[in-house]
């Protein structure tokens, strides 16, 4: 049984393919970007995550136009959908750093709003 080199290298390029899919978007992701997208999971807005995770909500802006290039994706709907694959991957990297993010509480008297 002979095989072809290039019936061998077409089969190696499927199989990195298939990796790009889930596991090369996933090893894309910055930590701090992981952070984001499981709070964008866990149903948060912007302003929220930039309350949870102490930055400012341009930063987390920033970093979720990050994540929608890598997964090129236009709006968080499409996010969602492409990203889904790699929800288990997430949940997983935070429960084996035992490190799944604190929500931080905020009191409603403890901000204040500047009016301009």
């Amino acid at each position: 049984m002979k095989i072809h080199l290039n019936d061998a290298l077409g089969f190696a390029a499927e199989q990195d393919q298939n990796k790009t899919n889930t596991d090369l978007q996933y090893d894309s992701l910055t930590s701090r970007e992981k952070e984001c997208i499981y709070w964008l999971f866990n149903g948060k807005t912007v302003p929220e995550i930039a309350l949870i995770l102490n930055a400012s909500k341009r930063t987390i802006e920033k970093h979720i136009i990050s994540i929608k290039n890598k997964f090129a994706c236009y709006t968080l709907f499409q996010l969602g959908n492409s990203a889904n694959p790699i929800r288990h991957k997430i949940l997983q990297f935070y429960k084996q750093q035992e490190q799944i993010p604190k929500q931080k509480v905020v009191r409603l008297d403890d901000v204040s709003i500047d009016e301009d």
